[in-house]
């Protein structure tokens, strides 16, 4: 038998470790222990390397971008000239506040750093910009709680430091007053504490303005209606260092007075926390003009440029997704219209009633379409409140194409019963074949019936021809009447007496310029709206007829003879002409339909014969009256001017 001899070495484990850099020695960021290169060599050519020397977009405007390496310096030169753009945009587009400035400082000037104040900046409004280092603050958009600065929480006397008034001291004197004496300076909820723990707008860097701070404040943004500055005394972080306040008082500004003051600790007043900002370095700019631009970078003891130059070509706006449901082919720019005909089907919102009167009214509602849903038709239904049968009609339908959507938002019910209250609910079809359900019933009521006029009557007057009087009776109220009357002959032509209507409690109205002996039929109704002439009396009254009186002859008398009136019609001369065969007194007058005078001669003690030429061309065409009148009769002609 052989024995085997097995001898286990043991070994000691042995582990190599990496260190990961840039490993080339010739790159700015040359790491001497690295061992693995990662990638992340820097070289000075391509610390302002824009890749291109050309960019064309299809959009307004384009962003430039290189390297963003820590602590590098950025200088931009760029023919993007500022013609006014909008300061909040250029903010938003990463532009820093002092760019701003430096951009409407140039020639031309189109504003100050002024311009600049109550404009939203890292999550709150700019109050301070600081020309010489960049530098800045901005408050936050709304109020912390109110509360106390801190009973005995004092700073000055105990910790060896003390709170300072000036600019760029607040965020100092916040942790002091977090790290003071006392234990109401570590307390949760006093105004240091609160701006220190404040997260407006996600950012967490806020903290209770230095008086100085709090000055800028008040004096750039008190007067700007939007930031709902209480009418209150608000909180500084500087501590009244004077000997007889002894720390027991801290410094602010009284709102409502416009002073600066110190009040107690103890004092509950208004809180609005503020930020820094500094000019920090930017790798990036936008541009909204085409042009050159170039770019210098300094990091790493290196310095850099390059330039590139920026077309900026005509844009199509439209949608660019193909898949969308109008998706346009010809479109370079998405201006996110694209419409993917989700829609949810909504019922009708915003439903209203107006212009009720006794039998209709009008109903109204939202414009349903928008940017998913386009309408295709409505309908509506109503019912008299209380019963159970709902009528239903169509309140708009469109062309079925669904080019465009139905616009329609009011529809009239007619056929209504007076003095009855009614609901109705509305639905909404869309195009894609979805509908809504019924929205909720709204409820109107009708107006009251609309009173009859009754006993309508007519009165003449010898004495005056032309003349009548009607007069009627009401069984209510009503807005105003309206009288038509025509010469009682088959197609005549209606007019009005009292022109527009005669308005209540006036029962009568007078009409003048009628034919005397001419037949004539009248009728009369009443409204009870002056803009909606639909709300009246049932029917119009029934006709009444009546002659005017005739105390005249009309082609001479016991004596006037051979009256004789030529050319008639004429364009504006007439010729009269007659013969009197006793002595008498005699007037002769023009008239108008409504009985002005136009012309009047007086001839005393007249007889034999009579010639004058009459001249009318400065009146309106139309027809008119010759009158003449002795003391025993009155002769009328009637005459047409052409």
């Amino acid at each position: 038998m052989r024995k085997i001899l097995i001898i286990l070495l043991s070994l000691p484990l042995i582990s190599f470790s990496q260190n990961i850099g840039c490993t080339n020695p010739l790159a700015l960021n040359f790491d001497p222990i690295a061992d693995v290169d990662d990638g992340s060599c820097i070289y000075c050519d391509s610390l302002a390397n824009f890749s291109t020397d050309t960019i064309i977009t299809y959009d307004s405007l384009v962003q430039l971008n290189v390297l963003n390496i820590t602590d590098a310096t950025y200088t931009w030169n760029s023919s993007n000239i500022y013609n006014g753009q909008d300061i909040q945009t250029l903010l938003n587009y990463g532009y820093t506040p002092i760019e701003i400035n430096n951009l409407l400082n140039q020639n031309p000037i189109f504003g100050s750093v002024d311009s600049l104040y109550n404009k939203d900046y890292q999550g709150g409004v700019i109050f301070y910009v600081d020309t010489l280092l960049g530098s800045g603050f901005v408050a936050a958009p709304s109020d912390e709680d109110s509360t106390t600065w801190g009973w005995v929480c004092i700073v000055g006397d105990t910790i060896g430091q003390m709170t300072s008034d000036s600019l760029y001291s607040g965020k100092n004197n916040t942790n002091l007053i977090l790290h003071g004496s006392g234990p109401a300076c570590s307390q949760f909820g006093i105004a240091a504490e609160l701006c220190y723990s404040s997260t407006q707008e996600g950012y967490d860097d806020w903290f209770l303005p230095s008086q100085d701070e709090l000055t800028k404040l008040y004096n750039n943004l008190f007067f700007i209606d939007s930031l709902s500055f209480a009418q209150d005394f608000y909180w500084s972080s500087s501590e009244d260092q004077t000997p007889e306040a002894l720390y027991f008082n801290a410094q602010g500004w009284n709102f409502i007075t416009g002073t600066a003051q110190a009040m107690p600790k103890t004092h509950m007043h208004s809180v609005r926390a503020i930020k820094e900002f500094n000019n920090s370095a930017s790798n990036f700019l936008t541009v909204f003009d085409p042009g050159w631009n170039s770019l210098t970078v300094n990091a790493f003891g290196c310095s850099s440029t390059d330039s590139i130059y920026v077309i900026l070509d005509s844009i199509v706006a439209g949608c660019t997704d193909s898949t969308a449901f109008n998706y346009n082919l010809l479109a370079n720019f998405d201006d996110g219209s694209c419409n993917y005909m989700i829609c949810t089907s909504p019922k009708p919102t915003g439903l209203y009633s107006f212009d009720i009167i006794d039998t209709r009214a009008k109903i109204g509602w939202n414009n349903m379409n928008d940017s998913v849903c386009m309408l295709l038709k409505y309908f509506v239904r109503y019912r008299e409140v209380g019963t159970n049968s709902w009528n239903t009609k169509s309140a708009g339908v469109g062309n079925g194409l669904c080019i465009f959507g139905l616009n329609t938002v009011t529809k009239q019910l007619l056929n209504l019963s007076p003095s009855t209250h009614y609901e109705f609910k509305m639905k909404a079809f869309y195009c894609g074949g979805t509908s809504s359900n019924y929205s909720p019933a709204v409820q109107f009521t009708t107006s009251d019936v609309c009173p009859d006029m009754n006993n309508l009557s007519v009165q003449t007057f010898n004495n005056n021809t032309s003349k009548a009087k009607f007069t009627w009776d009401t069984t209510g109220a009503y807005t105003f009447a309206r009288i038509l009357l025509r010469i009682d002959t088959t197609g005549a032509n209606w007019q009005t007496s009292g022109g527009f209507g005669v308005y209540y409690p006036t029962l009568y109205v007078n009409k003048f310029g009628l034919q005397a002996s001419e037949s004539y039929r009248a009728q009369g109704r009443t409204f009870c709206d002056s803009n909606i002439t639909a709300y009246r009396s049932v029917a119009w009254t029934s006709p009444i007829f009546w002659s005017q009186p005739n105390p005249i002859r009309l082609h001479g008398g016991v004596s006037i003879n051979n009256l004789d009136v030529y050319p008639n019609p004429s364009t504006g001369v007439f010729n009269i002409s007659f013969s009197s065969d006793k002595i008498d007194d005699l007037n002769i007058r023009i008239l108008n339909l409504i009985g002005s005078q136009l012309y009047k001669e007086n001839k005393q003690q007249f007889v034999g014969e009579y010639t004058n030429e009459i001249i009318l061309d400065n009146y309106a065409k139309g027809i008119y009256f010759l009158e003449i009148e002795t003391s025993k009769e009155i002769i009328i002609k009637k005459v047409i001017l052409n």
